[in-house]
C-alpha cells in the first residue's frame, strides 16, 4: 500500500501500540517504493469530551457500539474487551433495535479501550500521548474524529480553550 499511495490516515481507536505498528509496516512498504517524497500521515483522534465526563463517555458508547459489533472475537480480545460482554450489542443490532438501544448495552471497559471521553481533565494525558507520537513520526496533520462530543459547540469551545492550550 505505501509503495503506491501517498498517505495513510491512522485511527487511534486502535491505540498506540498498533499504531506504532502499522507506522512500521507502512515505511517498510514505502522504502521499497520508486516515491521520493515521504509518506503523509493523519491521525485521526477519536475522542468525545464534555464538561459532563458521564456524558461524553455515554455519547462515546454509540460509535463503540458500532465497532465492537461488527469486530471479530479475535481483534475484540487483543484489545481487552471480553467477546462474552459484546453479544447483547451483536444481537441489538441484529434486532434493528437501533444506536441508541445497542449503546445502552455496550460496556464503559469497551469505551475505556477503545476512545478517549471524559473531560478534558480526564482526557488530556491520553491525548498528549497521542500528540507526542505524531510529533515524534512526523504525522502532517491531527483530525478530530467522531465522536467528538454530546454538544458540539462545547466540544469546539473545549478544544480551543482547554485541550490545544495545554498540548504546547
Amino acid at each position: 500500500m505505501a509503495r503506491h499511495f501517498d498517505g495513510v490516515i491512522l485511527q487511534t481507536l486502535y491505540g498506540i501500540a498498533d499504531m506504532e505498528s502499522s507506522l512500521e509496516r507502512l515505511q517498510s512498504a514505502r522504502s521499497q517504493s520508486a516515491l521520493g517524497e515521504p509518506l503523509r500521515k493523519v491521525m485521526l483522534l477519536n475522542a468525545s469530551v464534555s464538561r459532563d465526563g458521564q456524558a461524553a463517555r455515554q455519547h462515546a458508547k454509540r460509535f463503540v457500539s458500532h465497532i465492537v459489533s461488527g469486530w471479530p472475537d479475535e481483534v475484540l480480545k487483543t484489545k481487552g474487551i471480553d467477546p462474552r460482554a459484546i453479544q447483547a450489542v451483536r444481537q441489538a443490532y441484529a434486532e434493528n433495535r437501533g444506536v441508541d438501544y445497542a449503546a445502552a448495552l455496550t460496556p464503559d471497559e469497551a469505551v475505556d479501550r477503545l476512545i478517549i471521553a471524559g473531560t478534558p481533565a480526564q482526557c488530556r494525558e491520553r491525548i498528549a500521548e497521542l500528540f507526542a507520537l505524531a510529533a515524534r513520526e512526523d504525522f502532517t496533520q491531527v483530525a478530530l474524529g467522531v465522536p467528538l462530543g454530546p454538544d458540539i459547540p462545547e466540544v469546539i469551545d473545549l478544544w480551543a480553550e482547554e485541550i490545544l492550550p495545554a498540548m504546547r
